[in-house]
């Protein structure tokens, strides 16, 4: 008996459903982006750092894209890889040892308000956990260290212990153990310019210029795109380069896009590119555009300033490339209506009767409008009102069942 009144009450939905003369939809807030996939290679003006002579393994002292100055040691060359090693303890040894001191100084001493170095505790564990959430990146080590300082510091604020003096002591007959062990003095290798720090080469450094961006067209960067496919493996294997420096101040992604795509767009306007090996959204100038109105693609160069360790490291990628961001009231555009007097708007359910809600068009494509806020003017359409998208004999006051 209750499967058989089960299967009533479903028959009803369904015949509710099909007997409504109205389809509707819920009005939500959406953000519809003008934008189009690309593809393309990076120009950069680029300053090779030569290796000095002799054997030995480099210990590099900046990342990709950090920013150095002219004349700044950017690696060191050791003897071996065991000398490396050493190095490495002693930085931390090192760091290890200056935590315990400024923890048990006079300062943190004197700050006796546990409830505030609890604060700062608490602040500094939830960074960290949302560091270790996204995959820790360049500042996990800091954050981690920011943490073991805060641990400490509270240890010495409710007297849990006076001092770390034997602590440091130990630490440091550690440190002199690994500097004894150092076989010999590494040699420093600096860079001659200043930049952004890149620690591999591809071949392309003389050839990807600023210079070149100026000039180079459509058909040449299809063909360095097919030529980049096969890369040049005695780029890498330059044993006599360290590294390499971009000396000005901006990269430029030289890329190919569909000229249908470039009627609004003009020089000098920013946009948003989205690379296919790079985590975050880049900010760009459209530098120059070579539009061939007589061709599918035409040759567009963007110009990056955001520098970050990923973008630098690149070459050749896929991006999508955001012109606009149009953001409002989503509906569809068989949802849209215009009154007696050519005003456009749609018709809501509201409680037994259709209304009719002008709407204020701001960007349309193929399937969609979106429609501007006018959340104090009740005349116009709300966020959540239900629209008919389809429906017949439409206007404004007809009752509904």
């Amino acid at each position: 008996m209750l499967s058989f009144c089960i299967l009533i009450n479903l028959g009803y939905q369904v015949y509710l459903r099909l007997s409504d003369p109205y389809q509707t939809e819920i009005v939500y807030d959406y953000t519809l982006n003008d934008s189009v996939q690309t593809e393309g290679l990076v120009f950069k003006d680029e300053t090779i750092i030569q290796r000095p002579e002799g054997e030995g393994v480099v210990k590099y002292l900046y990342q990709n894209g950090d920013k150095i100055a002219k004349g700044a040691n950017v690696a060191m060359l050791y003897q071996n890889e065991a000398d490396v090693a050493a190095t490495a303890q002693i930085e931390q040894l090192t760091a290890q040892i200056e935590q315990l001191e400024e923890a048990q100084s006079e300062g943190v001493k004197q700050e006796a308000n546990i409830s505030v170095v609890n604060q700062q505790l608490t602040n500094t564990y939830v960074e960290f956990i949302q560091q270790l959430e996204q995959g820790g990146g360049s500042d996990y080590a800091s954050y981690r260290n920011d943490l073991t300082f805060m641990l400490n510091k509270r240890q010495i604020v409710t007297q849990k212990v006076t001092d770390f003096n034997g602590q440091i002591q130990t630490l440091n007959q550690q440190k002199s153990e690994l500097e004894s062990s150092i076989t010999s003095q590494p040699q420093a290798v600096n860079a001659s310019q200043a930049g952004y720090f890149e620690d591999k080469l591809d071949g392309y450094e003389e050839q990807l210029t600023h210079a070149y961006s100026d000039t180079v067209t459509a058909n040449e960067l299809k063909q360095l795109l097919e030529q980049y496919k096969e890369p040049d493996p005695s780029a890498e294997q330059q044993t006599n380069i360290i590294g390499k420096v971009m000396t000005k101040p901006d990269l430029r992604y030289v890329a190919l896009v569909p000229t249908a795509k470039l009627d609004q767009v003009k020089q000098g306007q920013t946009c948003t590119l989205r690379f296919e090996d790079v985590d975050a959204a880049i900010e760009a100038e459209i530098y120059r555009i070579d539009k061939n109105p007589q061709q599918h693609e035409s040759l567009v160069v963007f110009s990056i300033t955001q520098i970050t360790g990923n973008l630098i490291s690149i070459r050749q990628n896929k991006a999508e490339v955001i012109f606009n961001s149009h953001t409002g009231l989503k509906i569809p555009k068989t949802a849209l209506h215009t009154s007696e007097d050519g005003t456009p708007g749609v018709y809501i359910k509201h409680g037994a009767n259709l209304n009719f809600k002008k709407v204020e068009i701001l960007y349309e494509n193929e399937e969609y409008i979106l429609c501007a806020h006018h959340s104090t003017e009740q005349e116009y359409l709300q966020l959540y009102d239900t629209i008919i998208v389809q429906g017949k004999d439409l206007y404004d006051g007809k009752p509904i069942r």
